[in-house]
């Protein structure tokens, strides 16, 4: 089977439409873990704990577990040809090592949720992320907002062959912005709130003791954030020539920022799971 997968710094998705956050943790919920994974004999709770926020993925500690964890609920069989990727920025330094520790590691046995999976990787190869996200012959900027960087290129296409130009890294994704908000929210009001309580404060607002209470200044920082990126755009790119198409987790996210502050551009409705799936349109084109 040939299967895309994206070990992302937030989530964990695979072309067979599966989805977690790369959390992984040696402590499961009082409740009971949704995912029990085991691995050279050792258990670990996946989707579950605090996020890795190593910057370089090849560095990851927990990459091999999330990619195991990511075979197993895909239920890729006994072989599999599996296509990763790596931030632009990242994609030339570490491509070679991302597949020699894959290679290494390419028999991967253990269980989830008590259900035993014997994988064998028999292919492996390395794309760039937000690049695989749109299609072949699309020309104009390509932005990637991810967990923990945000990855901005130019492509064109010549004599039937995408290039790559001026590729621009900016070490900040959906993570740094949550840890913003939480930080702001929890200075004002001397809570302690954690990381993952963003999400149902964007979508439910603040109460304390049951008062209602304003977090506009909050939310200000991912207004801040597209802002700062348009501008860094600016500088690097004849922003208003090209066709601009954002892609990525956080492009969701700030969707409706976008739209607002650069309305010709393009948001992906399937941005969160589009680098999954064009990894896999990719090994289909190598070893089919």
């Amino acid at each position: 089977m040939i299967i895309g997968i994206d070990i992302g710094n937030f989530n964990t998705k695979s072309s067979k439409g599966v989805i977690f956050e790369s959390k992984v943790s040696k402590v499961g919920s009082l409740l009971g873990s949704k995912y029990n994974l085991v691995l050279n004999d050792e258990e670990y709770k996946i989707g579950e704990g605090n996020f890795d926020t190593e910057f370089r993925k090849i560095n990851k500690e927990n990459y091999l577990k999330l990619l195991f964890g990511s075979l197993a609920l895909s239920d890729v069989g006994n072989e599999v040809q599996l296509v990763l990727g790596l931030p632009i920025s990242q994609y030339k330094a570490d491509r070679e090592e991302l597949i020699e520790k894959v290679e290494e590691h390419y028999h991967l046995q253990g269980s989830l949720n008590n259900k035993q999976y014997n994988v064998y990787i028999t292919n492996v190869d390395v794309y760039p992320e937000g690049i695989a996200s749109v299609e072949d012959n699309f020309k104009g900027i390509v932005v990637d907002i991810g967990g923990r960087t945000t990855d901005c290129t130019l492509l064109s296409v010549k004599n039937n062959k995408r290039i790559i130009e001026h590729p621009v890294s900016i070490p900040i994704g959906t993570l740094n912005l949550y840890s913003d908000f939480i930080n702001a929210i929890n200075g004002k009001y001397s809570l302690d709130l954690k990381i993952d309580d963003t999400e149902r404060l964007l979508k439910g607002g603040l109460k304390i003791k049951g008062e209602k209470r304003d977090i506009k200044f909050g939310k200000d920082i991912f207004i801040d954030f597209i802002k700062d990126l348009i501008s860094k755009l600016r500088v690097e790119y004849s922003l208003d020539t090209y066709d601009i198409c954002f892609t990525g987790g956080g492009s969701i996210l700030l969707e409706g920022i976008i739209r607002s502050l650069l309305p010709y551009s393009h948001v992906k409705s399937d941005g969160l799971m589009s680098n999954a799936n064009g990894f896999k349109k990719y090994g289909e084109s190598l070893w089919l």
